[in-house]
């Protein structure tokens, strides 16, 4: 855990006494075309990270009995203490509505790697920039790339790789 990763953890859904340990992730997809999307995301989430096959990466410490009895009925309440945080940057050229239809799609990364997400409990936010030193690039194209850099994003923060920029 690094800068904004300190103190990050994950999995508070069963109570803070079984949350994880989680940090700051990156990732950056460059294509054969020159263009680049990176995301670096801070990661302290109410629920816990998985992997694309389902597979636990970031999990509660919480006992299996406590997992399958509250199936997600949330024993934690912890308002203001969770948020996944995040900025997406290509090299694209992006107007302000093209940078926030791509923060808005890349969200779908954050869901696919954190569940649950975006619950009342979280302050889940992800910002988009674009440097335009490469030019236009479709939106819908860059934004799920930028899915996917989220989502590997988060990975990298549980996986002990907090930055492979």
């Amino acid at each position: 855990a690094v800068g904004a990763g300190c103190g990050a953890t994950l999995g508070k859904i069963y109570g803070r006494e079984y949350a994880s340990k989680s940090g700051m992730g990156a990732h950056c997809i460059t294509l054969a075309d020159g263009f680049c999307v990176a995301a670096i995301v801070a990661v302290n989430p109410y629920g816990e990270v998985f992997g694309r096959n389902g597979q636990l990466l970031g999990a509660s410490t919480a006992p299996a009995s406590l997992r399958e009895a509250e199936n997600y009925s949330a024993s934690g309440d912890f308002p203001g203490s969770n948020t996944t945080i995040g900025a997406i940057v290509t090299n694209a050229t992006l107007t302000k509505s093209e940078a926030l239809k791509v923060a808005q799609m890349a969200h779908d990364g954050l869901a696919r790697a954190i569940r649950p997400a975006h619950t009342l409990y979280d302050g889940d936010t992800l910002f988009a920039a674009g440097t335009g030193t490469k030019g236009t690039i479709n939106v819908n194209r860059l934004g799920m790339l930028a899915a996917d850099a989220v989502e590997a994003a988060i990975h990298n923060s549980v996986a002990g790789n907090p930055a492979d920029l």
